[in-house]
């Protein structure tokens, strides 16, 4: 085999150094993989929630939805408080729920199809969940006997979460025994 010389003048074998620089590259490939992927689960980990902080300590209702949320189809596709109520949920005091940072807050039952809407309607940004999401659900509910009662004063009548329920799953009446996804 021949003898190759390094810069300090030491020799070396050329076929053992090609392998140990190949194993030496996967490891580095390797380990700078495992630290970007730490470091964005120690980003993940690190940017507070305080809606759910906040509403954890909350008595009832108020605490309701930090459970429910566990189980909630919005949840399970990466979304959180904000996405729906706005605010800003870095901030553990009153400023995060101000309408500066866009606060929403609880729709009125009148307000809930254009709140439930404004995601729901929205065809491209569905199809970043699933393709195959109809969107016209809104249009379709303001054309319904509810939605014609809604217009018309009676915040009673059924809305989106009178069926799909609110910060997870409530059963459907239609068929016991099955779940609809909020």
């Amino acid at each position: 085999m021949r003898a190759t010389m390094a810069t300090d003048g030491t020799a070396l074998r050329t076929g053992t150094n090609r392998v140990a620089g190949a194993r030496a590259v996967r490891c580095i490939l390797v380990l700078v993989v495992w630290m970007l992927a730490a470091g964005g689960a120690v980003a993940d980990e690190e940017a507070p929630n305080t809606c759910v902080t906040c509403h954890s300590a909350l008595p009832e209702p108020l605490n309701l939805p930090v459970e429910g949320m566990k189980s909630d189809i919005h949840a399970t596709k990466g979304l959180s408080c904000v996405d729906c109520h706005g605010g800003d949920a870095t901030l553990m005091d009153a400023t995060s729920m101000a309408p500066e940072k866009g606060f929403r807050g609880k729709p009125k039952p009148a307000d809930i199809p254009a709140f439930c809407g404004r995601c729901h309607s929205d065809g491209a940004y569905m199809r970043r969940f699933n393709p195959r999401l109809p969107t016209g659900q809104l249009e379709q509910y303001w054309t319904s006997i509810h939605g014609q009662r809604l217009k018309n004063g009676d915040d009673k009548v059924a809305t989106c979460v009178s069926c799909h329920g609110v910060h997870g799953r409530i059963q459907d009446s239609h068929r016991p025994g099955r779940e609809v996804q909020a």
